[in-house]
């Protein structure tokens, strides 16, 4: 009971944050502490709360004024997936409203839809990372994550083997 009191207090602050707005854009350091990135951290607790349609509502006004805001598509896509949006549609959606897509946006996208179980549609957002940035040591781990989760053993093991082998993350 204490921290769903914690989580309620904490929820109230970060509307309290909404109310006010954004500070004044000389600010540039707190720039989206009342407006967008505060949706963000609210629609996490919403998330977490199951409270999954205000989750999709506060993601939504995120993505509406923010589209080329990067930090926007994970919390985005899971509130989505979690209310039941078909994988395939949701990139559909998010190509369609955020115009230029970079390879950190699809990165964050492909993450998010693993994590929430579109193994296939993550798979396609990993390899446009890495076609766009093909020495990319953390979209090739994600991608070979990706490829195992899928029992796709052999194809890991080559895109395990494409690491750099100055990369941290390579295999010795």
């Amino acid at each position: 009971a204490s921290d769903r009191g914690a989580d309620d207090v904490a929820v109230s602050y970060l509307q309290k944050a909404l109310s006010v707005g954004d500070a004044p854009s000389r600010f540039t350091s707190l720039m989206g502490a009342g407006t967008f990135r505060t949706r963000i951290i609210l629609a996490g607790r919403r998330v977490g709360r199951n409270e999954i349609d205000q989750a999709v509502t506060l993601m939504q006004w995120c993505i509406d004024h923010h589209p080329d805001f990067y930090g926007v598509l994970h919390p985005y896509a899971t509130a989505l997936l979690r209310a039941g949006r078909p994988a395939r549609d949701i990139v559909d959606e998010v190509e369609l409203r955020a115009g230029t897509i970079t390879a950190t946006m699809r990165f964050m996208l492909g993450t998010a839809l693993f994590e929430q179980g579109a193994p296939l549609e993550a798979e396609a957002q990993f390899c446009h990372v890495l076609e766009a940035h093909p020495h990319s040591g953390p979209a090739r781990a994600a991608l070979v994550e990706t490829l195992l989760y899928q029992r796709r053993y052999a194809e890991a093991a080559d895109e395990a083997a494409a690491l750099d082998w100055d990369n941290g993350l390579a295999v010795r």
